[in-house]
């Protein structure tokens, strides 16, 4: 999944500190596992410039099972409903990996689902 020509070189600089390709790998590999042995469908993550975060995030991608949901807080219950409506309206796709929360500028807000696909070419 992440680079294994320079193992060494630097994948992210945040926040003051260097993480290696190598390093960030071992993070996400062991994130993986952890998610498969939840047995959990849907991650809800709050998106930040954390570590924390992207490693989680990756993880997700790199989980075949793994639904990744973020929004920039804790989610309310009202989001929660959104999802619930929508997923439960027009079902899961498939290849669904990642599902954004459209602010809801023009009306009610929708959760919108993107493939892995969609994704790397954006």
């Amino acid at each position: 999944m992440l680079s294994n020509k320079s193992p060494q070189a630097i994948a992210i600089h945040l926040n003051g500190q260097n993480y290696t390709y190598e390093q960030l790998s071992s993070m996400v590999k062991d994130e993986s596992e952890k998610l498969k042995r939840s047995g959990n469908q849907l991650e809800w993550l709050v998106g930040n410039y954390t570590i924390d975060f992207i490693v989680k995030f990756l993880a997700a991608l790199n989980n075949s099972s793994s639904k990744i949901l973020v929004s920039s807080e804790k989610p309310s219950p009202e989001e929660l409903a959104t999802v619930k409506r929508d997923i439960e309206q027009f079902g899961l796709h498939t290849d669904c990996k990642l599902i954004l929360l459209t602010s809801g500028s023009s009306g009610i807000p929708k959760a919108v689902q993107l493939s892995l696909t969609n994704i790397v070419a954006n």
